[in-house]
């Protein structure tokens, strides 16, 4: 994967301490238990980071954007089915016809199927609604901390 150390991205976003949070235990037990993260089923870190890498390059991203794109997206998954972009999680998106202009994202409040192909309607941090062309971008989803322990985890067992 050219010369790019992608491990190296993902384990200074690990080792961020602003970027870790209070854990609540119930919660992820609960979100183990359920059946509602089956799309991270056989997956680890490394292949979340080539499936975001692999979207960048076949959208068209410059080779020198990408390393730079990829830090920014430590901790986001390539979103390539509509069906495991979830409600209520925050979502960055890269538009077709503008590859290397990363959003700054926000929170998926609904998903509507229009005449006109997919639209993703979302909220800002300011509470401002927008709504992007699902057909139009390549989107990654920001994992939550439940997704996070479930992929250390999978990796786990990889190894």
């Amino acid at each position: 994967m050219t010369n790019i150390n992608l491990r190296k991205i993902y384990e200074d976003a690990l080792n961020d301490p602003e970027l870790m949070g209070t854990l609540d235990i119930d919660t992820i037990l609960d979100t183990l238990e359920n059946n509602e993260n089956d799309y991270l089923e056989n997956l680890t870190f490394e292949k979340i980071q080539k499936d975001v890498y692999d979207a960048l390059v076949d959208v068209g991203v410059p080779k020198p954007n990408i390393p730079k794109l990829c830090a920014s997206l430590a901790g986001y998954r390539y979103v390539d089915e509509i069906c495991n972009l979830h409600k209520g999680k925050y979502v960055r998106w890269i538009r077709r016809n503008k590859p290397g202009e990363l959003t700054k994202g926000c929170k998926v409040v609904d998903i509507k199927f229009a005449n006109t192909g997919i639209c993703v309607l979302c909220i800002t941090n300011i509470g401002r609604f927008m709504q992007y062309r699902y057909d139009d971008c390549i989107t990654f989803q920001k994992l939550e901390i439940e997704e996070q322990l479930i992929l250390m985890a999978y990796d786990h067992i990889a190894k």
